[in-house]
């Protein structure tokens, strides 16, 4: 690795524990929002086995600090490589919100039933019991998360994108 990439990479580590540390219970959503963007300005102009090789070490690095949180972590992941793979093709904007969004919403779904079943932690059921038992409106909950997660990424990746070139 080039040293432009390992001090990429050491800052966006950073950046992720810094983000794991201070986002903790209610505002731990705001993870879901910073961490799959530094990743992404991070990584998008690494190749694709530098790629691996520094999501492989987000994993660990992750695992050893914040174990409740690896399943989160591996979505983020994914979140981060879908928006690289995003930005590299032409997609308008309403087409990448809506993939992005998707994505987003079943991997906070899978990152919680996941997490609730290895953990123990019923994130899930005090959320549905937090909406009155309405599987509908944790649905639509969990899509407006993911709305607005992906609406702010797509708009920073456009407006800062270009800044981060270099």
């Amino acid at each position: 690795m080039k040293t432009k990439t390992i001090t990429r990479a050491a800052m966006a580590l950073t950046l992720i524990f810094i983000c794991f540390s201070i986002f903790k219970g209610t505002t731990n959503i705001l993870n879901a929002l910073f961490i799959p963007l530094i990743l992404y300005f991070g990584l998008f102009q690494l190749s694709s086995r530098e790629f691996i090789a520094v999501t492989i070490a987000t994993i660990l690095f992750c695992f050893i600090f914040f174990k409740v949180q690896i399943i989160f972590v591996l979505a983020y992941c994914s979140i981060a490589l879908l928006l690289i793979w995003l930005n590299n093709k032409s997609y308008g904007w309403l087409l990448a919100a809506a993939l992005l969004t998707v994505a987003i919403s079943v991997s906070f779904f899978i990152a919680l039933t996941m997490t609730d079943f290895i953990f123990g932690t019923q994130i899930n059921t005090l959320l549905i019991r937090m909406l009155g038992g309405n599987i509908i409106a944790y649905c639509l909950l969990l899509l407006c998360e993911g709305l607005l997660i992906s609406l702010i990424q797509i708009f920073a990746i456009r407006k800062f994108g270009s800044r981060m070139m270099v």
